[in-house]
């Protein structure tokens, strides 16, 4: 019996962590947060930092961006913009293409982790690995200058 109880409270103290880490995942961005210059750590696509692609986008240091209070402006990879956050979305908006939605999966005072699903063509480069409209996960690591 004791054996018993044992089981089911393990079970009950799971279900409250597992709680506590989904409020967590929840919880809004303060834009804040977000406001200065990062510096690409890594890029992995689709799940495999190995990946032809991956490689060749982390070990080009290009890619940074730079988020500012003034005016929300935003300047990622060559293209500026103005910038907003929607929970745990981060907007960039700009006049030449549609909006971007990253997905802020972790933030710190000096790392910052993004996710977005596009298409190959959306993101950039024309990768020999990937067909143009064929839609890609990415996950990009950055480190605050």
């Amino acid at each position: 019996m004791k054996c018993m109880y044992s089981f089911v409270l393990f079970f009950l103290l799971l279900g409250f962590t597992s709680c506590q880490k989904e409020e967590a995942i929840d919880e809004a961005i303060a834009p804040e947060a977000l406001i200065g210059n990062w510096e690409t750590h890594e890029i992995i696509v689709n799940g495999d930092p190995n990946s032809e692609t991956s490689t060749w986008l982390t070990n080009n240091k290009y890619w940074s961006m730079s988020i500012q209070e003034e005016n929300q402006f935003y300047y990622r990879n060559y293209i500026s913009g103005t910038w907003s956050v929607e929970g745990r979305q981060l907007v960039f908006t700009n006049e030449w293409s549609p909006s971007q939605r990253f997905t802020i999966l972790d933030i710190s005072e000096t790392s910052l982790t993004l996710q977005i699903q596009l298409t190959e063509g959306e993101y950039c480069c024309g990768f020999d690995e990937f067909e143009s409209d064929e839609v890609l996960t990415i996950v990009e690591y950055f480190v605050r200058n």
